[in-house]
């Protein structure tokens, strides 16, 4: 566990129990906000469609083959489980997410442990580590998505992974970051930025070609998905990118990232930040600038970096997220251990330490843990104020200016579908089950003569109704939905987040529509002239050539 005195006077049951702890507080967090999202559902269908032999498409042939998942590894995980141990995705996504939030939970305390300080709390380490794992395991953003259905605990696991190696790891790293990267790349088109840096670490870093080439060899990996990819999808990034990524949106990102650092109380570690750059600014005005990075800061200033530039993209780019802060999952211990770095560089004691750091956390908890306390048991959707509940007026007054503040941030938000609330997905995934028929009854509608259903919502549509096509209205599975032109909207305060793009009319009457579900019950109604697969071809053919498609 380290070197320095007082550490190594802990003793090793200490050090267990601690971890236990962690174990049980991930657990008990896990337990308290598991869920399975809508979204998570079209993974779900693309694990089916494979099952039943179709290859991972959203539609059966002769319906062109759609990448609409988000990652790839995620599905292959999903569907190597349902074969080898015969456990569908909707059971096996949450225990597997909890099982790679165990993972990220290890990562963060061996980080913790690693972490460079001074004397004075390098002889804390077993408090500093402690201090790491209650502000993660504390934090409702990093708890909320240990479950989900989605991919986020294993790109979470992956993208601390990255710190590890490239910040935390001794040298040689660039081997290790190009490996990272490679699974970065197969769990998120993002990954394919961290591959961009894990290039940049190996020729800053590495003199000799041939250790290199060696160093670049896990590369080989993500570039063969790519190619395979455009083989098989016609597309160089997933369709899921193309639907939901438009013009940049700045001041949507802004106004989330604001009420993260609200939420969380953030702003301490900004002005921790401010302060500890200050000093750096003026000694570098006594001893001169450092132009240069040394060797042995190369893969620490790659490594955070890529993190750095990938968050900054969401934010300022795509414009924050539609699930509740999801993008930043990854950050939360980040932030934690990035905390202690800034405290011990101002040359504080362990007491300064705990001091600013107990009342910042506990600052931070008030504001999702209240929100969560308040909205945890509405049960049905556009209810009780849900899903933009303002927490203010629950407050006392000499402190309500302090949530009307976050209230009104998550207004704004909200309005525009971004950093819907963890409860919002609950009800909205309650409500679908509800409408649709289980799966089992679903595999009995009959698909010959190609019934087609149309929904905007298609995750647990699509689940349940799996030898069915299912025309998604948003574009996610659909490249001509996907491709079409975006709405108009006056000025970037009236967008709404991953709903800009929809399928033109024309388009969706081109496959005569004839399947509708009311209550669970599945309606086929007979169509006057069939559809072929002809029809299908060309009407996808067509629509394909009229919206003008364009890979990013």
């Amino acid at each position: 566990m380290g070197t320095d005195d007082r550490q190594g006077n802990v003793a090793w049951w200490a050090w267990a129990g601690l971890m236990a702890v962690a174990v049980l507080a991930l657990v008990a967090g896990w337990w308290t906000f598991l869920f399975v999202c809508d979204d998570a559902y079209i993974d779900f269908r693309y694990v089916s469609a494979r099952q039943l032999g179709w290859g991972y498409t959203w539609n059966p042939p002769p319906f062109r083959p759609v990448e609409g998942y988000t990652s790839f590894l995620w599905v292959v995980a999903l569907d190597a489980i349902w074969t080898a141990l015969g456990v569908p995705p909707p059971r096996s996504a949450p225990v597997l997410s909890l099982a790679l939030s165990f993972v990220s939970v290890g990562l963060v305390a061996w980080m913790a442990v690693r972490l460079p300080l001074g004397e004075r709390l390098a002889r804390h380490r077993f408090v500093v580590v402690a201090l790491v794992l209650l502000a993660t395991l504390t934090n409702r953003t990093f708890l909320a998505w240990t479950s989900s259905g989605l991919e986020t605990a294993l790109w979470t696991s992956v993208l601390l992974a990255w710190m590890a190696v490239t910040v935390f790891a001794r040298s040689p790293r660039a081997w290790a970051a190009c490996a990272v990267a490679a699974i970065a790349a197969l769990v998120r088109p993002d990954g394919l930025g961290l591959c961009g840096c894990a290039i940049a670490l190996v020729l800053w870093t590495e003199r000799s070609p041939r250790r290199a080439l060696v160093a670049l060899s896990p590369l080989v990996v993500p570039a063969a998905h790519l190619l395979w990819r455009r083989a098989t999808y016609d597309a160089w990034v997933p369709n899921t990118f193309v639907a939901k990524v438009g013009e940049p949106w700045p001041l949507g990102g802004a106004v989330y990232a604001a009420s993260f650092v609200l939420e969380y109380a953030l702003y301490v570690w900004i002005a921790l930040a401010l302060v500890v750059a200050i000093r750096e600014i003026r000694r570098w005005g006594r001893s001169g600038p450092p132009w240069s990075v040394d060797a042995a800061s190369r893969p620490i200033f790659v490594g955070v970096g890529a993190i750095v530039a990938h968050a900054g993209y969401y934010t300022f780019v795509v414009g924050g997220d539609h699930f509740e802060y999801r993008i930043y999952q990854h950050l939360v211990p980040l932030f934690a251990l990035s905390f202690v770095w800034l405290v011990d560089r101002l040359g504080a004691a362990v007491r300064h330490l705990l001091a600013v750091f107990l009342v910042t956390t506990a600052i931070g908890l008030a504001i999702p843990w209240s929100h969560w306390s308040l909205t945890h048991t509405i049960t049905v959707m556009k209810t009780q104020g849900m899903p933009h509940y303002r927490i203010a007026p629950h407050w006392p007054w000499p402190i309500r200016w302090y949530a009307e503040g976050w209230d009104e941030l998550q207004g704004f938000l909200i309005r525009r579908f971004v950093g819907l609330r963890h409860q919002s997905h609950v009800n909205f995934v309650a409500g679908q089950i509800a409408l649709y028929p289980s799966r089992e009854e679903g595999l009995k509608v009959d698909p010959s003569g190609f019934p087609v259903h149309v929904a905007a919502a298609v995750g647990v549509a699509g689940w349940t109704l799996p030898t069915i096509a299912v025309i998604d209205k948003l574009g996610l599975n659909d490249a001509v939905a996907a491709r079409s032109p975006a709405r108009q909207y006056s000025g970037q305060w009236n967008r709404k987040m991953a709903h800009e793009r929809s399928a033109p009319v024309e388009y969706l009457e081109c496959f005569d529509p004839n399947v509708r579900v009311e209550k669970g019950d599945v309606i086929v109604r007979e169509r006057a002239k069939p559809l072929t697969a002809e029809k299908i071809v060309a009407c996808e053919t067509e629509w394909l050539a009229r919206v003008s498609i364009r890979d990013p």
